[in-house]
């Protein structure tokens, strides 16, 4: 089955506010967003946070090919493969086949220089054999050549669901890993581990001597900053905005996100906007207020008595 030919898992299109946008301190802001022929059952959530370094470090959809991410195996003769059969969005994802035969196949990142604060989080769907064969998610710090260690452990949503057997020789035997069937895409949150410092990820499926079922599909990958967030609305088509009054505290990083949650099929994935500002009626000490600094098309959170804004020369 693949989730992306349903049209209802699209996320929303945050419209406003936008990037460069600033708001007056209490003042009343239109959130706005189109629904993306969500279907009505859908709850679109509107969530804010006042710390909004949207740079990511890892963003991959698997949808422009590999992408310096690469393949190899210690045991059997399968290796991962870019497939389009079963994707969670939009068409393409990384598959490993679960073998009835000895196998350890890896799929190992490009590096990725990791920062503190920093969260990984993708979307995977598995069927296993239950207990014998199953996915692990390591990490190197040290290049290719490893050693690479547990990371999946530190899962704080949908994280491994059993421990691996050790009666018929599976690579991983004893470790908690993903195994038995995940019921289709689910997501995976992991906090990464507080350095700076290149770092590989590897998604690892081992299969032991006898019985296989399906595989591992790997799809939508991306590296946030550690961010919190504060539920501010929720909203079901055909509604695409609502109001809210901006935050009484002024400040230059803030954003808002917004993903559809259903009842019988997949949470869409997050939508982020722009960064926008909020600021005091004269935070920026001019002697201006906001209204009248809006009015004459100047930036309120820059003072214009040190500006040239007409390029004349003068301040």
């Amino acid at each position: 089955h693949n989730l992306t030919s349903d049209p209802h898992l699209l996320a929303p299109t945050l419209l406003h506010p936008d990037t460069d946008d600033y708001f007056l301190t209490n003042a009343p802001i239109t959130i706005a967003w189109s629904n993306n022929g969500a279907r009505t059952s859908a709850t679109c959530v509107i969530e804010f946070s006042a710390v909004c370094d949207l740079e990511l470090l890892l963003e991959d959809d698997m949808e422009g090919g590999t992408n310096g991410w690469t393949v190899s195996h210690a045991a059997g003769t399968t290796d991962w493969a870019h497939v389009s059969n079963n994707a969670f969005s939009p068409t393409t994802s990384w598959f490993a086949p679960n073998t009835d035969g000895l196998a350890d196949t890896f799929l190992v990142s490009p590096p990725i220089a990791l920062e503190p604060n920093h969260v990984l989080t993708f979307w995977h769907s598995y069927n296993m054999e239950n207990a014998f064969d199953g996915g692990v998610l390591e990490i190197s710090t040290n290049g290719l050549l490893g050693p690479f260690n547990d990371l999946g452990n530190a899962a704080t949503e949908n994280g491994y669901d059993g421990t691996i057997s050790s009666d018929f020789l599976s690579p991983i035997a004893d470790r908690q890993a993903f195994t038995g069937s995940s019921g289709g895409y689910i997501k995976t949150v992991v906090p990464l581990p507080d350095v700076t410092t290149n770092a590989h990820l590897r998604f690892r499926l081992a299969s032991d001597l006898s019985v296989g079922e399906t595989g591992w599909w790997i799809d939508d990958i991306h590296i946030d900053p550690l961010t919190n967030w504060t539920v501010i609305g929720t909203a079901s088509p055909p509604i695409t905005n609502f109001l809210w009054s901006a935050p009484t505290k002024p400040g230059d990083n803030y954003c808002i996100r917004a993903h559809f949650i259903h009842t019988d099929v997949p949470d869409s994935a997050f939508a982020t906007g722009g960064v926008f500002s909020v600021v005091g009626d004269d935070s920026d000490g001019d002697g201006i207020g906001f209204d009248e600094e809006v009015a004459l098309g100047l930036n309120p959170a820059i003072d214009d008595r040190t500006v040239d804004n007409d390029s004349d020369l003068l301040s």
